[in-house]
């Protein structure tokens, strides 16, 4: 009976087994087909397909640097900007602005060049020309959907402007859509050269800041004088001449401030001082008011209070 009784287990126990080998199986099927899976995503893509990142294990070759991607500089030409000085701390600014993209930028100071405020004139896209003292300032400009040009005054530090259409004529400027001259209260002159930095104009004299050279003119009749002034910036008329920011000193980590009587051909560029700069600025106007000199370097103002002789 004992015997009967253990053949009848094992019976009821080969069911089970069979069971178990079968989901056995099934789990070896299944884990075989993911390796397949696998295998065949490790194949190199198919033409034309975009390889994805290659992972990579361990340390890799000290000796092996990957190349950094390099783009060559790109030249930008300096936009003309224009400063002016009213007082030992007080100016005004402007970026020329286009038309067709950014406007002008106009603003003022009481501190130094340390904080600006924004006081554009309504509608004003180009600024050709700015001027300003401690009650006026004048900006001619082009406004408007037509870009037309205008004369506008504000006697309220920027706060309220108003349009002076027949004075247009009285001003002295540099108008980019008409690069061969240059616009005085004398009819438009021929530029001296193709790239005129900037103008000035001293009684009626009118001054050319162009590549390495200072040009003037005493009159819209007479004939153009020529000083070689390397390494020339910006200009600025002074009590006794103008007054020089030049690149390119050996004595001199910056900008250099020169003197230069007036009219040319009077005496050679004396060396007044020097703004030390870390890094050469793209873009740099100088400006100057009796003692007073600011200098308007890519982002920052410096100021002196005795011609340029030391600077803050």
């Amino acid at each position: 009976m004992a015997r009967s009784g253990s053949r009848e287990g094992q019976g009821r126990r080969r069911p089970r087994a069979v069971v178990i080998a079968v989901v056995v199986a099934m789990f070896v099927i299944v884990d075989v087909a993911l390796i397949g899976y696998a295998v065949m995503r490790s194949d190199p893509p198919s033409p034309g397909a975009t390889p994805g990142p290659i992972p990579t294990y361990g340390s890799s070759d000290p000796n092996t640097t990957a190349p950094t991607p390099t783009a060559d500089p790109v030249a930008v030409p300096a936009e003309p900007r224009h400063l002016v000085v009213t007082g030992a701390s007080a100016g005004w600014r402007s970026t020329t602005g286009t038309c067709q993209g950014q406007s002008a930028a106009v603003e003022s100071t009481n501190d130094g060049g340390a904080t600006w405020k924004h006081v554009n004139p309504p509608g004003v896209h180009e600024v050709l020309y700015l001027s300003a003292n401690a009650s006026l300032v004048t900006v001619v400009a082009k406004t408007g959907d037509a870009c037309a040009l205008e004369v506008l005054k504000s006697f309220t530090g920027g706060q309220f402007w108003k349009s002076y259409p027949d004075e247009i004529a009285s001003y002295t400027y540099l108008d980019p859509a008409e690069p061969a001259s240059v616009q005085t209260p004398g009819g438009s002159v021929s530029a001296p050269c193709a790239a005129i930095k900037e103008v000035e104009r001293r009684d009626d004299a009118i001054l050319a800041a162009c590549d390495n050279e200072l040009f003037e003119k005493p009159n819209a009749n007479a004939d153009w004088s020529v000083a070689a002034v390397p390494g020339l910036l910006s200009v600025t008329v002074s009590d006794a001449g103008y007054t020089l920011a030049v690149s390119g000193d050996a004595d001199c980590a910056g900008v250099s401030i020169k003197t230069l009587p007036a009219p040319i051909g009077t005496g050679p560029p004396a060396a007044v001082g020097c703004v030390e700069l870390e890094v050469a600025p793209t873009q740099v106007s100088v400006a100057q008011a009796g003692s007073d000199v600011w200098l308007w370097t890519s982002d920052r103002v410096f100021v002196s209070s005795d011609g340029g002789a030391s600077w803050s």
